[in-house]
């Protein structure tokens, strides 16, 4: 095991501890534990919101012609709730139905968002870190979280955005590039 403090891999087995690294200084964020990157420098901005009047159909049209799998539910800019595209195929019947096709369209035609979405939303300050960002994404099992400053909705944050931000931070690291501005 390596001395204390000589970073984040101490005591795993095979990791070269950071004094071992022929030129290589471990850096300080990492010793101490702080998050470099913030929720602001990751998140989507003014990400695409519905209504909950919205039907599902509508809904799923358009996750599947914006390539998002997330829509935030807004009442008046207010964030009412989350539809994941998980939700969206758990609410229409499966193929085997035995219900006619004419029954199927009917009743999925008045499905809402707002009777499928999750209302207890859960959702981060832009100035956390990324790493509680992405620790409460794993500890209650969700894929993103609406970003919030005053009860309006400033952006959103994925696991793509997370990992988008490992890539280009490894990428930095070694002088392969710099962060993509591009829109997402």
């Amino acid at each position: 095991m390596s001395a204390a403090g000589e970073g984040p891999w101490d005591g795993v087995h095979g990791a070269v501890p950071w004094s071992r690294m022929a030129g290589t200084v471990a850096p300080t964020h990492i010793l101490k534990g702080e998050d470099p990157m913030r929720v602001l420098d990751v998140l989507t901005p003014e990400p695409f919101t519905v209504a909950p009047s919205l039907s599902v159909v509508e809904a799923r049209h358009e996750m599947t012609r914006r390539s998002i799998r997330h829509l935030l539910v807004t009442d008046h800019g207010a964030l009412v709730g989350i539809v994941t595209d998980r939700d969206i195929r758990l609410a229409l019947p499966s193929p085997a139905t035995s219900l006619s096709i004419w029954e199927v369209n009917y009743l999925v035609a008045r499905l809402t968002v707002g009777e499928i979405m999750t209302k207890a939303v859960i959702t981060v300050d832009p100035d956390r870190g990324i790493r509680e960002a992405a620790r409460l994404m794993i500890d209650h099992k969700i894929g993103a979280l609406p970003v919030v400053v005053g009860g309006r909705v400033v952006g959103i944050v994925t696991e793509t955005d997370l990992l988008r931000a490992l890539a280009e931070g490894v990428s930095e690291a070694v002088g392969e590039g710099r962060r993509d501005t591009s829109p997402r």
